[in-house]
C-alpha cells in the first residue's frame, strides 16, 4: 500500500534523526516539531485510507437485500 510507504519512510527519518539525539542537548527544537507534526499527518492520512478501504470493503458484501 503507497500509504504505508510515505508513513515508513517518515518513521526511518524520525529514528535516524533522534539517534544522534540525547536528552541534555536542550529544549525541543522546530525541526523536532516539524518532523513530528509530519508524522502525525502521515498517520492521519494512512488511517483515513486503511478506513476507506475497510468501508468499501464493507459496502461490497452482500447482504440479501
Amino acid at each position: 500500500m503507497p500509504e504505508f510507504d510515505t508513513l515508513r519512510a517518515c518513521l526511518a527519518l524520525l529514528f535516524a534523526h533522534l539517534k544522534g539525539w540525547r536528552a541534555e542537548d536542550g529544549s525541543i527544537t522546530l525541526e523536532q516539531i516539524l518532523i513530528t507534526t509530519t508524522l502525525v499527518g502521515a498517520a492521519l492520512v494512512a488511517g483515513v485510507a486503511i478506513m476507506n478501504r475497510v468501508n468499501d470493503a464493507a459496502r461490497a458484501i452482500p447482504t440479501g437485500q
